[in-house]
């Protein structure tokens, strides 16, 4: 384990992590019941949260089978949203996915998000939000530690199958 990092386990979500130990971890509904959770790297004097945020979701029945269309789709909506807006190829845990990166405007300052994509089986997807002001003096050193962060994730793809074959496919 790298120094300075804790493990944290969530088997609802078939996945472990590790996240630097300064770092607030926001987590009774993930621990509870598979609910989202944050890593919250500090807050900001106006209480805003600068971190992660991790979320399983439901993904549309028209999109099941059509992952480049979901993409697409996404994409178009963030290029007309936040111009410059990129997508591109990732990999976590081995599985292949896409992350999103767009600035948004908040008022006198800018976040610059990254969005990540994972399908986790056909019907769910794990959705990995990241934000940070580009103007923050720990700008370069929350993008490490949340890279770091990322690159630590291991999914427990055999149980998502497992899962997915006792609970989802015998209702379909």
């Amino acid at each position: 384990m790298n120094p300075g990092f804790k493990e944290l386990i969530y088997p609802n979500y078939g996945l472990s992590l590790l996240t630097p130990v300064s770092w607030l971890a926001e987590d009774s509904p993930a621990v509870l019941a598979g609910g989202e959770f944050n890593l919250v790297s500090r807050y900001e004097d106006t209480q805003g949260a600068i971190g992660m945020n991790f979320r399983l979701r439901p993904v549309q029945p028209n999109y099941i089978n059509n992952l480049a269309k979901q993409i697409e789709n996404q994409q178009i909506t963030f290029e007309r949203n936040y111009p410059g807006a990129t997508v591109e190829d990732v990999s976590i845990s081995g599985l292949a996915g896409k992350m999103f990166k767009y600035e948004i405007p908040t008022g006198k300052r800018k976040m610059l998000v990254k969005l990540y994509w994972i399908r986790l089986v056909p019907d769910v997807q794990l959705q990995i939000l990241c934000a940070q002001y580009t103007d923050a003096e720990d700008f370069d050193q929350f993008w490490k530690e949340a890279d770091q962060v990322i690159s630590s994730i291991v999914i427990a793809f055999d149980s998502w199958q497992a899962r997915y074959k006792k609970h989802i496919l015998p209702n379909k």
